[in-house]
């Protein structure tokens, strides 16, 4: 049942258990540390909430589907894991792979986050994030042949600007050629009619 629990929980970021609680994840976005120097990747993040739920009717036919069971057997073969499961967390302590771990402390389940395996390492940034602004800014607009910048923002090569005029005009020839097209077709039907 665990490993259907967690391809669930890693295709729709979250997993509700009746008398437990909700799991969630949550992907932090990429970061630079506070130097400027490191940027971090974007990490998940699984957080648990306590209480009373319920798992919904899509749940139960994603897990009956994966049993190659019918949907009354799936839920009970659910509730049974789901009781097992509290229980264990409440005597010993229990581990969901790829989720973390649940064990009962001062009358409350207590959940510790697993470190996910596939967090990408910090990339040295040798310049700081100035000299990676700097190079956004430059690739931006050597890419960029439609966004406008004020003469403040950016430096205007008049022969970049010049070979764009150029390509504008002579891509846009095939625009005249079919006004001219119909032009021809409504004359050949008009002296017809």
């Amino acid at each position: 049942m665990e490993e259907y629990l967690y391809k669930y929980f890693v295709i729709y970021s979250k997993l509700a258990i009746p008398d437990i609680g909700q799991f969630t994840m949550e992907v932090t976005p990429a970061s630079v540390d506070d130097s400027g120097r490191l940027l971090l990747a974007p990490a998940p993040r699984i957080s648990f909430v306590e209480g009373q739920v319920t798992a919904d009717k899509h749940f139960f036919d994603f897990i009956a589907a994966e049993m190659n069971v019918d949907e009354v057997d799936a839920i009970r073969r659910f509730r049974d894991y789901a009781v097992s499961l509290k229980q264990k967390a409440v005597e010993e302590g229990v581990t969901l792979t790829g989720i973390g771990q649940l064990h009962h402390s001062a009358g409350r389940l207590v959940f510790s986050a697993a470190t996910p395996e596939h967090i990408l390492p910090a990339v040295s940034l040798p310049d700081g994030v100035a000299a990676l602004e700097k190079k956004q800014a430059v690739i931006a607009t050597e890419t960029s042949s439609t966004t406008e910048y004020s003469p403040a923002e950016t430096p205007v090569n008049e022969e970049i600007v010049e070979e764009e005029v150029a390509e504008e005009r002579s891509g846009s020839w095939w625009i005249y050629a079919v006004i001219l097209l119909l032009a021809g077709i409504s004359a050949i039907l008009f002296y017809y009619a």
